[in-house]
């Protein structure tokens, strides 16, 4: 028995609606692992009894500017589950990031592939990955309510910029069929 089986290929247009996702996706995910990896989700000032300073915060680091810095990791209590939670979904919300552009170069350059499935998966991953991070910021922003700083708000945009590039993906999708 000789069975043959077919695989749909489109043509991939950079200058139209897939080009317009590339474009969404790319600048939202640079913008994300900016703001994933920079200190500035929280900036502001302390007082402690005797010390005063000022520190920066991000999802991997803390730093504290202060006269008396010996005395000052004993006297500054953080809550580390909450921020184990936050790097958590935003470390997940960025692996599927990653494999959600891994579907877009299958979609744009491996043509062995059935695209409609493809575009599922990329629907799917970058679903998956909005909900992490926006789990990861609205822990984050429920915590800690004063001095949230730029790297929280580029997360937001980037989110929103995420959400755009999964509606796109699924208009292209319903185009494809």
């Amino acid at each position: 028995m000789d069975s043959h089986r077919t695989t749909t290929v489109h043509n991939v247009n950079f200058g139209g609606l897939f080009g317009l996702i590339c474009l969404v996706f790319s600048i939202s995910m640079v913008v994300y692992v900016a703001s994933y990896a920079s200190n500035g989700w929280r900036i502001g000032s302390y007082d402690y009894e005797l010390l005063k300073g000022t520190y920066q915060e991000g999802l991997w680091q803390w730093c504290v500017c202060s006269r008396d810095f010996d005395n000052v990791p004993g006297r500054i209590q953080k809550d580390m589950g909450f921020h184990r939670t936050v790097q958590a979904m935003t470390t997940i919300g960025l692996i599927t990031l990653f494999a959600s552009s891994a579907c877009l170069c299958v979609y744009a350059f491996i043509h062995t592939f059935d695209k409609r499935l493809v575009l599922l998966a990329l629907i799917i991953l970058l679903g998956v990955s909005c909900l992490f991070i926006f789990i990861g910021f609205v822990v984050y922003g429920a915590k800690i309510k004063t001095g949230l700083h730029f790297s929280y708000g580029l997360v937001i945009i980037s989110f929103f910029g995420l959400l755009v590039s999964a509606a796109l993906a699924f208009l292209q999708y319903l185009k494809s069929g």
